[in-house]
């Protein structure tokens, strides 16, 4: 506690301690004790302070759209806001109070301005400086007169009075009343006309005769309300003779009936009785009002309504006009608040008989026809008609509403593109756009859907995408509209179309535009495209210099068009070599220059090209775009002072190149390209020498063996001789023999799988025309992986018909016939489809009666497309020109899918079975022998006829689909032989296409799925799996001929392709992979 003197002033302080909350939540007392010199206590004071106050509210507006309610709305307070404990609003000498800022105030009277104040209440409960605003509550429709009543005031007087309706009452701005006869008695009208009052006095008045008032408020916007009629029948008078000693008198004779013919006589009455009448005197009463049109009934129609009415039963006189008033109640479409209200629509005509271009008909008929034309559609309107006579115009009949149809909508409104998002790195594809736009104000109808179309164009290619939006019934329909499009392809410019669809309407709206560019992807270089080469040695100077080839893959990305290329060189086994980088970048990567990276010991890694470098334009410049772009690294002296240049490099070292790949939306690097340039050699000229004695040589031999004719290439002969390559190992024999070929870390394991690759090189001089012809370069997936020419999978396609002129199509298809255990051309191995290929996949299923397909590879493995989607998903159907798939069951089991497809084509429709293996990772092994064991058993097991070539794929088509079919031949001899040669099996493999088991994990992997399949006994057969001879005898010219059968350890039944066979799907048993094993 602090003491203080009598002379110091006291001052408290308050400090805020957040924004969120109140120094002080209410009043704060404060006792006050004086303190004497000798430090004795006084009595105390009492000192209250009150808490701070906040400012008034800010930016108080009103919504009055609603009808009898009034919306504030309000911002807190920019002065002290968490001092506020709640809102006080007063309005009306009522307030009500809020913590929200929102208030919605109910129950208010149509057409009333009130005047409302907002203001913070403190904690201590005190209001605080408030704001006032004024507000008008909406007018609502008008209910009809309360208390109509006709009063007969005199014999000759009525009056009619009533009360202002319960709905709108301070909305009523006049009303307009009529009132006319009914009953037996024909007496014109009184009068029709407006008033302010709640009251008007008729006179002149029949008596006995009955009268109808029909009184009907108007409102200030001059819309009428509900109409209420009332009706009175006025009194009888008596007689009142008359009595006249005159000698000539006259008299009125009153009611006549209006527009009758009257004979009249007279007769006078003494004492003594009545006298002769007199002559008749014939006359006609004069016309009066007529009665309202009867039965008025309308028909809506597109922008028009048909009127059709009878004439009034008492018509009072000769009709000489019909008066049609209508009004439009308004559209039954929403109006959009960014639109113009539409000016209230009130018309009032008159139809005369004697104008030919309103002529509704005979007037002398009863039944009356008109149509009113050019209204809006989708509208409602009230029609009344009123016939008139001379007299004047009688009584409108009662309102009758009546819709016209909808029709064909505007366009949309404000379409556009508010958001591209950019591609994710290290993951496929996956753009996405997102489109606005709004309601037209002119929508004509009930809106059912939105519909349009992608038409997406780059570099000749077409991507079109259709896309809808229906709306659900009942669904509210709303202002604005948007549409996220997820299934964009990279870097295309797209033209976007949307129409509007409404109810009961055929013709959707005219098509809005607009147009976008969808962003690039990341390049991706894969490992397994030879994307260049490096040559040291063609450089000007081998040992400063290398020259650099880039393929034309390198150009030509489905991710979008490369902008640059850059070409990054760093020193290696003096430090790690760099990691190839991908980014989602518009900036230039950071990396060193020349000039930086030479003048460390060990070159780190710089950029050799010049930034933001083209390659394309000079593939342009030559005019030969399918040329490969060369690069020499390290030709410039680097004198110049450019940002990046491109300096020598050092003799007799090793270097790693990569190549970086640029399109608009990032970059990627390919993988490590190592090359050594050329040592410097003192004694260039001994070298020179030696060189030139040896080449002299060299031709000299040449040409003496080319003139004794024995420059022949001898035979090629593997590592072993054929005495030495591994013989069969029988089955009782193998898990020994298994365990010294796995010892010393697998050598002699991979030294027979080193004799098949020598062995295989030996056969690439094997004709490969089709490979290689130029037409055929887009339907390969690789560079390296063909299909030989003597076992090439022949397309037939006498009746293609090509859909662009410059499109070929031939029999080429990167596939090739393997021969199986027991049967020629048992497989059909082949690469994953691309988009380009799959129509020739499925005429290749349907040409050679394919009944089985087997998939090893995944679309997408490790961020990279290894095959083209090209089946459908269950119950979808997809098309390649002329042929349909379809997809009619899947099977989802524990490491594998099984589909049916039904393949149609013309009136030719085939059942396919679909094996998908799922863990089978790429270049590697499954993680389970067992697992590939019973899927090779379950596809042996369901196929139905083993006569007809099963197709097997992976990405390459010989990886993986090799190690498969060499799995299932040495399955399939271990049942039947009980020997095992995996060496062998391999070797004719490779003869039939190159790279079959392509790896020496995947030869080791055979080795060890056969010792799983020997161990666990597991060499029984499922119960179905009797082998089929082939069912067909009827040959093909057009397929290929038989192959004799390399193996002469068995005979091979030689098959033929029948051209057409319907066979049915009946009778085929599925296995899940338990089931397998039980049956083993």
């Amino acid at each position: 506690m602090s003491t203080l003197r009598k002379s110091q002033p006291v001052v408290f302080r308050f400090r805020k301690m957040t924004d969120e909350i109140c120094p002080m939540s209410g009043p704060l007392q404060l006792s006050i004790i004086p303190v004497s010199a000798s430090d004795q206590l006084g009595p105390s004071y009492e000192v209250t302070v009150p808490p701070p106050k906040p400012g008034p509210v800010q930016q108080l507006t009103t919504d009055t759209s609603v009808e009898r309610q009034i919306t504030l709305t309000w911002k807190k307070p920019a002065l002290r806001p968490e001092c506020v404990s709640m809102y006080r609003i007063s309005y009306d000498d009522r307030n009500i109070t809020s913590s929200e800022t929102t208030v919605t105030i109910s129950n208010l009277n149509s057409c009333v301005e009130y005047n409302f104040t907002v203001a913070p209440v403190d904690f201590a409960g005190e209001d605080c400086e408030g704001v006032t605003v004024n507000a008008t509550v909406k007018e609502e429709k008008l209910s009809e007169v309360e208390d109509l009543e006709l009063v007969e005031v005199d014999p000759r007087s009525l009056m009619v009075r009533w009360k202002p309706p319960a709905n709108g009452t301070y909305c009523v701005a006049s009303y307009r009343y009529v009132a006319w006869v009914t009953g037996d008695s024909e007496v014109p009208v009184q009068i029709s006309n407006s008033t302010t009052d709640v009251h008007v006095t008729f006179v002149e008045v029949f008596a006995c005769t009955k009268y109808n008032v029909q009184v009907i408020p108007v409102s200030k916007g001059n819309n009428d309300g509900n109409n209420m009629i009332a009706e009175i029948l006025t009194k009888e008078r008596g007689e009142a003779p008359i009595e006249d000693p005159k000698s000539a008198f006259s008299a009125v004779v009153a009611p006549l009936m209006p527009y009758h013919e009257y004979n009249c006589s007279a007769a006078i009455l003494n004492k003594a009785g009545w006298s002769d009448e007199t002559s008749a005197v014939t006359f006609i009463t004069g016309e009066d009002f007529p009665e309202h049109p009867r039965n008025l009934q309308l028909v809506g129609s597109f922008r028009m309504i048909e009127l059709r009415w009878t004439a009034p039963q008492v018509k009072n006189g000769i009709i000489t006009r019909y008066r049609v008033h209508i009004r439009s109640e308004g559209a039954r479409y929403p109006n959009p608040t960014y639109c113009p209200e539409p000016d209230p629509y009130t018309s009032t005509f008159d139809l005369h008989e004697e104008d030919d271009n309103t002529r509704v008909g005979n007037w002398n008929n009863d039944e009356l026809d008109h149509k009113i034309s050019f209204l809006m559609p989708y509208t409602d309107y009230v029609v009344q008609v009123a016939a008139a006579t001379k007299a004047g115009l009688g009584p409108y009949t009662e309102m009758v509403s009546v819709s016209t149809l909808p029709e064909k909508p505007d366009p949309v409104h404000e379409f556009l593109e508010y958001n591209v998002t950019l591609p994710e790195i290290d993951k496929p594809y996956n753009s996405t756009v997102s489109l606005t736009w709004k309601i037209p104000c002119n929508l004509n109808g009930r809106l059912r859907s939105f519909a349009g179309r992608f038409v997406g164009f780059r570099s000749g290619l077409e991507h079109n995408l259709d896309w809808s939006r229906t709306l659900e019934p009942g669904e509210d329909i709303l202002e604005n509209y948007s549409l996220t499009e997820a299934r964009l392809e990279p870097e295309f410019v797209y033209n976007v179309s949307i129409m509007i669809s409404v109810d009961d309407v055929a013709d959707q709206s005219n098509a809005t535009f607009l147009s976008f560019q969808s962003p690039a992807g990341i390049p991706v270089i894969d490992e397994e495209i030879n994307w260049g080469t490096v040559n040291v040695m063609n450089a000007p100077n081998p040992t400063k210099s290398a020259m650099i080839s880039l393929a034309d893959i390198i150009f030509e990305f489905n991710v979008g068009s490369i902008q640059y290329v850059a070409l990054l060189v760093s020193e290696r086994q003096c430090q790690e070599d760099p990691k190839p980088q991908r980014n989602l970048s518009n900036e230039w990567p950071e990396v060193l220059s020349w000039k930086s990276a030479i003048e460390a010991p060990c070159t780190p890694q710089y950029q050799t090209t010049p930034k933001q470098w083209n390659p394309m334009e000079e593939r342009r410049f030559r005019g030969r775009s399918d040329d490969d772009v060369l690069y020499v690294i390290g030709s410039e002296t680097c004198e110049a002072g450019q940002e990046f240049c491109n300096g020598p490099l050092k003799p007799g070292t090793e270097y790693a190149l990569i190549v970086r790949v640029f399109t608009n939306s990032g970059y990627s690097d390919s993988t490590l390209q190592i090359f050594r340039t050329d040592s410097l050699i003192q004694l260039t000229i001994i070298v020179i020498s030696i060189f030139a004695c040896l080449l002299m040589a060299f031709s000299l031999g040449l040409v003496i063996l080319w003139r004794t004719h024995k420059l022949t290439i001898p035979p090629q002969t593997a590592v072993r001789s054929p005495n030495e390559e591994p013989a069969d190992i029988p089955l009782k024999s193998f898990s020994g023999i298994y365990e010294e070929l796995i010892q010393s870390n697998r050598e002699k394991i991979n030294k027979e799988y080193q004799a098949i690759n020598f062995y295989s090189e030996q056969l690439i001089n094997e004709k490969v025309t089709f490979f290689v012809a130029k037409e055929n370069e887009r339907k390969n997936r690789y560079l390296g992986i063909f299909p030989y020419d003597g076992n090439r999978v022949p397309l037939e396609c006498d009746d293609i018909v090509t859909e662009e002129e410059d499109e070929e199509v031939n029999d080429y298809i990167n596939a090739s016939f393997i021969d199986g255990y027991k049967y020629q051309r048992e497989y059909i191995a082949t690469q994953g489809p691309k988009k380009e290929t799959c129509f020739d996949f499925w005429r290749m299923i349907l040409q050679y009666e394919v009944e089985t397909i087997v998939m090893l590879t995944q679309t997408v493995e490790n961020d990279r497309i290894k095959c083209y989607q090209y089946f459908p998903r269950f119950n979808q159907t997809l098309r390649f020109r002329d042929v349909a798939v379809k997809c009619t069951q899947e099977l989802n089991l524990s490491f594998y899918q099984k589909r049916l497809f039904l393949v149609s084509r013309d009136n030719l429709t085939r059942p396919v079975f679909h094996y998908h293996f799922l863990a089978w990772p790429d270049h590697g092994c499954p993680a389970s022998a067992s697992d590939l064991i019973k899927f090779i058993k379950i596809i042996r097991s369901e196929r139905k006829n083993l006569a007809l070539p099963v197709v097997v794929h992976c990405s390459a088509g010989v990886g993986r689909t090799g190690t498969l079919i060499a799995l299932d031949i040495i399955l399939q001899r271990i049942q039947q032989e009980k020997k095992i040669n995996i060496y062998e099996t391999v070797k004719q493999l490779r003869s039939q296409r190159v790279k079959m088991v392509q790896t020496s994990e995947q030869y080791a992997f055979l080795y060890h799925a056969c010792l799983e399949y020997t161990t666990r006994n597991n060499r029984k057969k499922p119960k179905t799996s009797d082998e089929e001879s082939a069912s067909s005898t009827r040959s093909n010219t057009n397929a290929p001929g038989s192959v004799a059968a390399k193996s002469a350890r068995r005979n091979m039944i030689n098959i033929k392709f029948p051209k057409y066979v319907h066979s049915g799907i009946s009778n085929v048993k599925s296995y899940a992979p338990d089931d397998v094993e039980a049956n083993t």
